[in-house]
């Protein structure tokens, strides 16, 4: 009996000595967490908060809204902060009816915009990891869009029936390029679409001038929409720089990185914002090596509006190289001044 009692003191006794202990370093970090979570009177802190005690900068934060177990403590582990190297990430992204990105690595910051057509209430993204690697993604948007952006049909240069069945095609968007003009930015597109400066894609600048009228663009029926391309785009241009020689005879060309060995939709947009009258512009349009519109005329697409938008679409064939050249040079037609050539597309 005596041995019992005091057993149960010397418990008794540890465990006021625990209670009256206070360590001196008492870091409590819920990771992963972005609120702070208390757990039998302790207070775990979210290590976003918690900073300055760690350094992470290759990890990532995971969570689950899933009950591991019933008691308290299993809100710890319902988030966490995970040490990896995004970099080594490889992955497919796909729908019900289209691979849309194959075997995807990452290095950098990437957008990859698609656009394809859902004839059901609902669209599946699906993300499948490559064996031995994981797939992630930092944002998503999915947005509807106007059903008359991407008609069913194109011009090629193989077919006088060109190519049918585009509505059937997922599209991946290589660039959106608005020549002659700065940046447009999606807060100035019904879209928010985003068309960058021509720069980067210019092969000798010095051929190539520009010309900016943005208010006299106009919308006719049976052309262009602001749904296509915005004013912003339309009102900007490139043109030859002639530099008042009519024996001028060059080609605008810009160039555009692709993939070896798959067929591309090039959209023209194209607004005459130079002419005082009409039947002054002709010009042709080149793809590659291949003329795909000859003394183009915008007047005869326009129902005699001047600076109407309208725009063409045309499909390659199949690249060949990585590279895709798209220009614009002067008409052969006689009394054709070579100034009055100019063009946008995107």
């Amino acid at each position: 009996m005596f041995e019992l009692l005091f057993w149960v003191s010397s418990v008794l006794c540890l465990a006021c000595s625990a209670i009256g202990f206070k360590p001196a370093d008492n870091y409590l970090i819920d990771c992963g967490s972005l609120t702070n979570n208390t757990v039998s009177g302790r207070v775990f802190m979210a290590d976003d908060l918690a900073s300055k005690f760690f350094s992470a900068p290759r990890s990532v934060v995971g969570n689950t809204s899933k009950s591991i177990t019933s008691s308290a403590v299993s809100r710890l582990y319902r988030t966490a902060r995970i040490f990896t190297d995004l970099s080594l990430a490889r992955f497919d992204v796909s729908t019900e009816n289209h691979v849309l990105l194959s075997s995807l690595s990452v290095g950098v910051p990437l957008v990859k915009e698609f656009s394809v057509n859902v004839t059901t209430n609902s669209l599946t993204i699906i993300f499948t990891p490559s064996e031995n690697s994981f797939a992630f993604i930092n944002a998503l948007e999915v947005v509807s869009a106007p059903d008359q952006l991407i008609p069913d049909n194109a011009r090629t240069d193989k077919s006088s029936m060109g190519f049918q069945g585009l509505m059937w095609q997922a599209l991946e968007t290589v660039a959106r390029v608005n020549m002659g003009g700065p940046m447009a930015s999606f807060d100035n597109d019904t879209l928010s679409r985003t068309w960058v400066p021509e720069q980067s894609f210019l092969i000798e600048k010095n051929l190539a001038s520009t010309v900016s009228n943005i208010r006299s663009v106009k919308y006719v029926d049976g052309g262009s929409t602001p749904e296509i391309a915005p004013a912003s785009v339309y009102g900007t241009c490139t043109k030859m720089n002639s530099l008042g020689d009519p024996n001028s005879n060059f080609d605008v060309t810009w160039e555009f990185d692709v993939d070896q060995g798959f067929q591309y939709l090039v959209r023209f947009n194209f607004c005459d914002i130079v002419s005082t009258t009409f039947n002054q512009l002709y010009f042709n349009i080149f793809i590659d090596s291949s003329m795909v519109v000859r003394d183009l005329d915008l007047s005869t697409y326009s129902v005699n509006v001047l600076a109407a938008a309208y725009y063409m679409d045309y499909v390659t064939d199949s690249t060949m190289t990585n590279k895709l050249r798209v220009s614009s040079g002067p008409s052969n037609l006689h009394d054709v001044y070579p100034y009055a050539n100019h063009t946008k597309w995107a």
